[in-house]
Formats: C-alpha cells, sequence, structure tokens
C-alpha cells in the first residue's frame, strides 16, 4: 500500500467536521513523537453548560477565558493562547513596600497626640515604635489579601485583555516595523488609540473613577484630630456659656461704660483662652448662638488650625458626633 503524502491527508483533513478536525488534531499532539503542546480541551473541569459554551466557542475566532484557583487560560478555536497564573499575596508581604517604611515621624508624632488626649503617659517611645511596626504589618497584610481578591475576581477580563489588547499592540508594532522597511503606511497613533478603546473602557471601568473632575479632600482626620475636637468642645462648652452670661449681665448694667464696652469684658476674663472676636461677636443679640456652637468652632481651630477657611457648623457636629465612635 502507497504511503500517503502530507498533501493527501491535508486535503483529505479538510473534507472533516470541525469536531472530527479538533479529534484528530489532539491524536496529533498526544503522539510520543510530537512536539506539539498546545490542546483543544479545555484543561479545567467543566460544567455540561460551560463545556457548551467551550464547544460552541470553539468554532468562531473569538477569545474564549477560563478561570480557576488564580489561573486565568485564553482560547481561541479551541487552543490554548494564553496562560496567566496569579500567586500574588506571599510575594506581595516579601517585597520592600511602605510597610517597611522608615518615615514614621508623622505617625509618631500623631499616635503621641492621640495618647495625650486620653491621658496616656506611660508608652515609651520604643514601646511606640514597636507597636507601630506590628500595626503597619497588619494593616498591609490586610490591604494585600483585600487586592488579592480583586485581581482574582477580574483575572479574567485582565487575560482577556492581555490577548485581545496584546495581540493587537504586537500585531500593529511588527507590521509597522515592515512597513517602515518597505515604504508602506504605518499605522497612526490615533489609529491605534481608536483601535484599542473597548479594552480602555474595561479599564476605566476597574479603577473606580470619580466623575465630574477632582474631589477637593480639605483635610485628613485622623485619630488625634477626633480625639482633640471631642476633648476640647467638652472643655470649651462651660467657658462659652459662663462667656454668654457675663455678657448678658454687663449688657443689662446699670453702668453705661461696662455696657459699650462687655466685648472687652469678655476678652479679659477669658484671656488665657483667646477667644476669637467673630465668635464672641455671638454671645449675644442680634446674632446669638448657642454656647455649644461656639465651644465646638473654637475647638476646630484649635484642633484642626490649618484648615482655611474654617469648617461649617454643619460639617463640625457631624466630626463630633464621629469623634464620639473612635
Amino acid at each position: 500500500m502507497t504511503k500517503p503524502t502530507l498533501e493527501q491527508v491535508i486535503k483529505l483533513a479538510a473534507k472533516l467536521s470541525p469536531e472530527d478536525r479538533q479529534d484528530l488534531f489532539l491524536f496529533i499532539a498526544q503522539q510520543p513523537d510530537s512536539a506539539i503542546k498546545t490542546s483543544v480541551k479545555a484543561p479545567i473541569t467543566l460544567s455540561p453548560d460551560e463545556q457548551r459554551k467551550f464547544d460552541e466557542a470553539a468554532k468562531t475566532d473569538r477569545f474564549y477565558p477560563l478561570a480557576n484557583d488564580g489561573v486565568a487560560l485564553i482560547f481561541q478555536r479551541g487552543r490554548l493562547l494564553f496562560k496567566v497564573v496569579f500567586n500574588f499575596i506571599r510575594s506581595r508581604m516579601e517585597i520592600h513596600s511602605w510597610k517597611d517604611s522608615e518615615d514614621t515621624e508623622w505617625i509618631n508624632s500623631e499616635t503621641q497626640r492621640a495618647l495625650g488626649f486620653m491621658d496616656r503617659t506611660d508608652v515609651t517611645k520604643a514601646e511606640l515604635e514597636d507597636q507601630l511596626r506590628i500595626q503597619m504589618w497588619k494593616v498591609f497584610e490586610k490591604y494585600a489579601i483585600g487586592l488579592a481578591d480583586d485581581i482574582l475576581r477580574m483575572l479574567p477580563k485582565f487575560a482577556r485583555i492581555l490577548s485581545e489588547a496584546g495581540v493587537f499592540i504586537a500585531d500593529v508594532g511588527y507590521r509597522n516595523r515592515l512597513a517602515g522597511e518597505t515604504g508602506f503606511h504605518k499605522y497612526t497613533l490615533d489609529e491605534a488609540i481608536k483601535a484599542l478603546e473597548p479594552e480602555w473602557k474595561q479599564i476605566k471601568e476597574f479603577l473606580n473613577l470619580q466623575t465630574g473632575g477632582r474631589i477637593n479632600v480639605r483635610h485628613h482626620w485622623t485619630k488625634a484630630d477626633y480625639l482633640c475636637l471631642h476633648k476640647t468642645h467638652e472643655r470649651l462648652k462651660p467657658i462659652w456659656t459662663e462667656a454668654k452670661k457675663i455678657a448678658r449681665e454687663a449688657r443689662k448694667s446699670k453702668e453705661i461704660t461696662r455696657r459699650q464696652r462687655w466685648k472687652e469684658e469678655e476678652i479679659g476674663t477669658y484671656k488665657s483662652e483667646n477667644l476669637p472676636d467673630d465668635l464672641i461677636d455671638h454671645v449675644a443679640p442680634p446674632d446669638e448662638w448657642r454656647p455649644s456652637d461656639l465651644a465646638l468652632l473654637h475647638a476646630a481651630r484649635i484642633c484642626v488650625p490649618q484648615v482655611s477657611p474654617p469648617y461649617s457648623l454643619k460639617t463640625l457636629r457631624e466630626n463630633l458626633r464621629l469623634s464620639k465612635r473612635k
């Protein structure tokens, strides 16, 4: 019997159904002398419904992702094109990062400030630094675990972007290099950006971006800031209550000079507290405020003096409410 030629085998294979061609390809790949390392079978156990979708995708040109246990696979025509392996947390904990930062002066200062508001003076600097290192490690570990969970969730889409965008980028680069050698038209940057718009749209979904431009965060409140606001407000409330009483008595005085100089009396009485002039204006009519509100506005100027203009009363009331939970 005459040995069939490769040309005859190719002609015969062309007449086979897609399923038979896949079986033929698998048969050839499994031969001992075969150097083929790809497969037409999904290396992940699939449900009947998932297997049906995989088989349907194998008859088309589209990329088909599968993911399981930190591994993402991309198939096309039933063949494995890309394999992305994800093993993140241990490596993340071993690399040098902000968890190892020695620049802890600000953190130490804020922690000592918070301890002062809690009347804790028994903690040494060495003990404080040791505790900060432990806490930094715990915070970083929690962050790494949360980040890993997000990456695992997005891994199939990452792999799809890698395959679709990656192949396109490589293809454009290769074509442009050939075009440069032969004098043909090259892809322009605008053409490439337009072609990659679907991938960029997916990436934007991952970024959780805020629409409408930059958000202006006036101040990041620390534990010490909350403690300061709560404790200073409690200390100032009786002072502003008494200041209001003094203002009322001075304004009703039979002495004309005292009635006219009631503000100077307030300032002199509480010279050590340095009561703000603009707040003193509101201890008496016509625009009279509650002592608690005056104390809160005054406390904010002491605790977060860098914020300008000062916070509104509404915002400070909310921060005071939060301070009682800290």
